[in-house]
């Protein structure tokens, strides 16, 4: 062949692109971007479907909580035996209703250990007021008074925890 002449398979060379390297080819490159996209779906689903259990844990909560409150809420203007009796009622069934209550984190698992605890100590306090006015004690239903009101300034406090467990991040 002359000097100058290229061949057929030369030229036919020249005319094709140049070929990646094979870690670069496109069927490497989207299959490495489809398991990346499957791995981050994957996560995304996990993060998106543990954040609803979340929420569905702190509605459980207040579906748990919320009626009692309200019936003592709606009981805690008459000064009476029978509305501090039913007040200490529902202050139980608070804490029997958060016994065993899967609360999903430590902190929410706490909270509402906590709030159980709290619900307790108010029935008992609740009992001892609705039996000082059966009494006529104005010594002791000033005490339960005032420790009904101390445990309401708790219950403040660990509401705030809740809420702040249940608030979107």
């Amino acid at each position: 062949m002359p000097l100058g002449a290229t061949s057929r398979t030369a030229k036919n060379r020249a005319a094709e692109p140049p070929q990646p390297a094979a870690w670069c080819t496109f069927a490497l490159v989207q299959a490495r971007l489809a398991r990346a996209f499957v791995v981050g779906s994957a996560l995304a689903a996990v993060v998106g479907c543990e954040r609803m259990n979340e929420v569905k844990r702190c509605r459980a909560l207040a579906q748990k909580v919320n009626p009692s409150l309200d019936k003592i809420e709606a009981r805690s203007g008459e000064k009476t035996r029978v509305s501090y009796d039913l007040i200490a009622y529902e202050y139980n069934a608070i804490a029997s209703g958060l016994d065993g209550f899967d609360a999903g984190t430590p902190e929410l698992e706490r909270a509402a250990q906590d709030y159980a605890a709290l619900a307790r100590t108010s029935a008992r306090q609740s009992a001892a007021l609705a039996e000082a006015l059966a009494a006529k004690n104005a010594a002791s239903a000033a005490l339960a008074t005032r420790e009904l009101e101390r445990l309401a300034r708790q219950e403040k406090a660990i509401v705030a925890r809740i809420d702040e467990e249940c608030r979107p991040k």
